[in-house]
């Protein structure tokens, strides 16, 4: 399963499972062209995104219409937690750097998950934790990311 990849899930546990089944049943997955904005600084947050092939520009606004690059994201990076759990505008900007995939978790969806069950909280808060916490974003990624094509897209 595709995003059991990005949270480096063990097979056989039953809770594992329904949380990947309730997390695949929300997950859209999203094609951006190289510089599409996927989202600006100060945008609300419209729910998370986790890359799945191609790369993204992380910047912040510096003023005058210009943004000042901060991170190139490769395969395997999440974005919009942040945003999503403190009720605040997005911090950063971020465009496609060539064509980009992308899974998305809505806002409206993962509140609702959320709130159905709390504990998967957990789960998000510990995005940053394994993004930043391996020595490569994509040294998680299993083979089986890039078989999504079972995955809506929106």
């Amino acid at each position: 399963m595709p995003l059991c990849a990005f949270w480096r899930c063990r097979a056989g546990s039953r809770a594992l499972e329904r949380t990947r089944a309730r997390l695949s049943a929300i997950a859209k997955l999203r094609t951006f062209v190289k510089d599409e904005r996927i989202f600006l600084a100060g945008d609300p947050a419209n729910g998370i995104f986790g890359l799945v092939s191609g790369s993204l520009n992380v910047s912040f606004p510096r003023g005058y219409g210009e943004d000042y690059t901060v991170h190139r994201a490769v395969v395997g990076f999440w974005i919009g937690e942040l945003a999503l759990v403190s009720g605040k505008p997005r911090l950063v900007s971020v465009r496609a750097a060539e064509p980009t995939v992308m899974v998305h978790l809505s806002a409206q969806d993962l509140t609702k998950l959320l709130r159905e069950d709390p504990r998967l909280y957990a789960v998000f808060y510990a995005l940053p934790t394994r993004m930043w916490g391996s020595r490569s974003a994509s040294s998680a990624i299993s083979p089986s990311l890039q078989a999504t094509s079972a995955w809506p897209t929106g």
